[in-house]
């Protein structure tokens, strides 16, 4: 069996990623038996509710007593260079939440350290596994040859995930934190998404706001068009809305698909309207499925070597879409992919 370490124990790894080894699926595979939290409260807290595992102040610490086969970069963004790269030299697999860098050259520096290193390395980019948006993929895939389509994606909620109550620091709007607001928060999600869908992207327009908290020192909400390929997507996301909620449409020629939250999905083709069952992805309590079927192709890859390149260009290129939103509001004018 495969043992691992998570590195920051916050929210996301509390309340999703150590859950996750309860499933039966992956608890055969692999084990967490350390966990790095620097926050001593919080280390004392959760050493009593996980008994069985080893908890340490730093990743140092962690490597100077543990032997592991793999790591989950679960620590503020600002925190995963450094960890992917401890990782790297301490020879182990690597699973890290998004976005895995915060700048396009340091994912460029990551990436060629990764490509060397033989390693496994995968990206937190679960949103993949949901049956809603492999339906959207699927049917963009069985679209007649040169279709164009256009995605939108609303992205809607009242406010920054705070975190756990017990750090009292929500790093998530606090620039000196981390890289930028929603956009570099959610957004990615939806950029690797809309590649995934769309192909290459060849341009990209933004435009950032603050509309409702003034006390955040990033983005409460941005607007994006982003040109691939094959078409082109549109983002919305803000933390200014009155609930939480996700909607969704894909239109071109043949068909619309329209999601509007909630758990049905609407086909509209030749005149007909169906309508089918799908997971709210607005409800969290998806977000284990999803995770676990992460983990399953992680385990997958570690037991079989298998090339994890595409994962990883995939990871670069939701990077270098985040900087190029951020260049694009700032200069108040349309970026080119391609440009350096």
């Amino acid at each position: 069996m495969l043992k691992g370490a998570l590195i920051g124990f916050g929210k996301i790894a509390a309340t999703t990623h150590i859950k996750v080894f309860d499933e039966t699926v992956i608890k055969n595979r692999g084990t967490i038996v350390s966990i790095v939290e620097p926050h001593e409260m919080n280390r004392r807290k959760c050493n009593e509710e996980y008994p069985g595992i080893k908890f340490y102040k730093s990743s140092k610490e962690l490597f100077e007593n543990e032997t592991l086969d793999f790591i989950v970069i679960t620590a503020p963004p600002k925190y995963h260079a450094e960890l992917i790269e401890e990782g790297i030299e301490q020879n182990v697999h690597i699973l890290c939440e998004k976005p895995f860098a915060v700048s396009a050259d340091e994912a460029n520096l990551l990436k060629d350290k990764i490509e060397n290193s033989g390693l496994v390395f995968m990206p937190c980019h679960q949103y993949k596994y949901s049956s809603l948006w492999k339906t959207f993929k699927n049917t963009i895939d069985n679209l007649r040859s040169g279709t164009k389509v256009l995605l939108h994606f609303n992205v809607l909620r009242k406010e920054a995930d705070p975190g756990l109550s017990i750090f009292n620091n929500p790093w998530r709007t606090d620039l000196q934190q981390t890289s930028g607001g929603i956009l570099a928060d959610t957004g990615v999600h939806y950029f690797y998404l809309a590649a995934w869908m769309l192909g290459e992207p060849i341009n990209v327009t933004a435009k950032l706001a603050s509309l409702y908290h003034k006390n955040y020192s990033v983005e409460d909400t941005s607007v994006i068009i982003l040109k691939f390929e094959n078409g082109i997507a549109e983002l919305t996301l803000t933390w200014a809305a009155h609930n939480r909620r996700n909607e969704a449409r894909l239109y071109c020629k043949d068909l619309h698909l329209i999601y509007n939250g909630g758990t049905d999905l609407i086909k509209q083709e030749n005149g007909n309207e169906e309508k089918t069952k799908v997971e709210d992805i607005s409800n969290k309590k998806y977000f284990k499925a999803s995770y676990s079927n992460l983990y399953s192709d992680f385990f997958d890859a570690i037991n079989t070597n298998k090339n994890t390149r595409l994962n990883l260009n995939e990871a670069v290129t939701s990077i270098r879409l985040l900087n190029k939103c951020y260049q694009s509001a700032e200069l108040n004018r349309t970026i080119r992919f391609s440009d350096e």
